[in-house]
């Protein structure tokens, strides 16, 4: 699968997570599977792919974050760019 692909794959993932509005900490195990799958994801892409699939997610999520009223959801997104960019 293409960085383009992982992309909008991962994105979705993440927004739909961010917009469920589920119970406190209830998103948290499913979080953990999607960044469990990004990660094994990753490790099948160049380094330079798996830099811009980061990169790229990194910025959409925090332009995300800046406009998202919805605490629950700031949350989210707040924990997925972390992840992202640990590693950058």
């Amino acid at each position: 699968m293409g960085v383009t692909a992982l992309y909008r794959r991962y994105h979705g993932l993440v927004r739909e997570l961010a917009s469920r509005g589920s119970p406190e900490n209830a998103w948290r195990s499913d979080l953990h599977q999607i960044l469990g799958w990004f990660s094994d994801d990753c490790r099948k892409l160049s380094p330079s792919s798996r830099d811009l699939l980061r990169q790229e997610l990194s910025s959409q999520i925090e332009h995300e974050l800046l406009r998202c009223t919805d605490a629950d959801a700031r949350v989210v997104l707040s924990v997925v760019l972390k992840h992202l960019e640990a590693d950058l």
